[in-house]
């Protein structure tokens, strides 16, 4: 899966037509794949990813069965750090966040490339990961997301050492950290602030190489916590307001929410925590929520916030109001937000994945949000 860099989201005729079979390449572009293809180095490239295919796989497994869970992907940085250097790229590193960076190749002083697959996965310390394969199929946590796309970048390293294809700008390999949940993107984020001659990113996810992710969908990842005095459950009751109530009528007001199917929105309290087992007879004096908001249209992701927003306020105010002796407060902390864009799907870069997939023999997939 490519994962593009993005533009101001727009609904256009031109992105109805991606889902159609008349999507045209421009003139110029085909013609620069055409002429990439008739290169002896490209048909030697692409000739040996085929042979290379049950290295990947067996690089593949020992990636998915080194644990990795985000803000602990340690053992597995170390790991494709170490995998990189076997490649012959011994000027690979790790940074200050924990992204491994490896300068593959190019001139000095260009524009680069920044070709990266995420390291972290969402299965908790613990998880025992057990992967094997039987023929074709490989089974076990993470064998597909993301170990294979880190697998593919260590193929593609040997491809262009075997082909003699000289990269015509810098090209930076990297696997990146605290992807997932909590991590909110930080490893990307960290690198495209401090190397700012990033000037495209191509992004490898999961294991489908026909799927061309060309926006961005709205993401919307916070904590709300609900403050109050507290007290005894028998004998402050009547008297206090109760923050987990006031989080749980919040709740409740934000599970009856409509949302439109199309464009995909999406909502989900995934969190909630209060008090103690030592304080089970105690009306607590907080309670914290969480939830994940994602649409793919610029409109519909802002309605949503705002009848969130909305629902968390009445939580506040009918809690309040409930017992009228104190005032249930609440405070945010937005852990991640990306606005909902769009690459325009006739650009450049979104028609030359097209044309390159449908080279490899391949039907291309326009992937609604990413």
């Amino acid at each position: 899966m490519l994962v593009l860099q993005f533009l101001p989201h727009s609904q256009s005729e031109d992105q109805e037509e991606a889902r159609m079979e008349n999507y045209t390449i421009d003139s110029k572009i085909s013609t620069t794949v055409d002429t990439l293809l008739a290169d002896k180095r490209v048909l030697a490239a692409l000739a040996y990813a085929k042979t290379d295919a049950e290295r990947t796989l067996t690089q593949q497994l020992e990636l998915a069965k080194t644990p990795a869970p985000t803000f602990h992907e340690e053992q597995k940085t170390q790991l494709f750090r170490s995998m990189l250097v076997h490649e012959g790229l011994e000027n690979a590193s790790i940074d200050h966040t924990g992204n491994v960076l490896a300068p593959l190749a190019g001139p000095a002083g260009s524009p680069a490339l920044l070709l990266e697959a995420h390291l972290d996965s969402v299965h908790p310390l613990g998880t025992v990961m057990d992967c094997w394969r039987e023929g074709d199929i490989l089974y076990g946590p993470t064998v597909r997301h993301n170990s294979r796309a880190v697998a593919e970048i260590l193929s593609i390293v040997r491809c262009i050492k075997h082909s003699g294809i000289e990269p015509a700008s810098p090209v930076i390999l990297a696997g990146t950290v605290r992807e997932e949940g909590m991590g909110a993107m930080e490893g990307m984020k960290n690198i495209l602030a401090e190397h700012p001659n990033i000037r495209c990113c191509v992004s490898l996810d999961g294991a489908i190489n026909e799927r061309i992710t060309y926006q961005s969908t709205g993401f919307d990842t916070s904590a709300v916590t609900f403050k109050g005095i507290g007290g005894h459950a028998y004998g402050g009751f009547g008297k206090v307001a109760n923050p987990l109530h006031a989080a749980a009528r919040a709740v409740a007001q934000i599970a009856d929410i409509q949302v439109p199917e199309s464009p995909k929105t999406t909502f989900s309290v995934s969190v909630i925590y209060s008090g103690d087992d030592a304080g089970v007879h105690a009306i607590p004096a907080s309670a914290t929520i969480k939830y994940n908001l994602r649409s793919t249209d610029a409109a519909a992701f802002e309605r949503l916030r705002h009848a969130v927003g909305a629902a968390i306020e009445s939580g506040c105010r009918d809690e309040t109001m409930r017992w009228g002796k104190d005032t249930i407060t609440c405070e945010k902390k937005q852990i991640l937000f990306t606005p909902a864009l769009s690459q325009d799907i006739r650009s450049a870069v979104v028609q030359t994945a097209y044309a390159c997939i449908k080279a490899l023999g391949k039907e291309p997939i326009f992937n609604e949000g990413g």
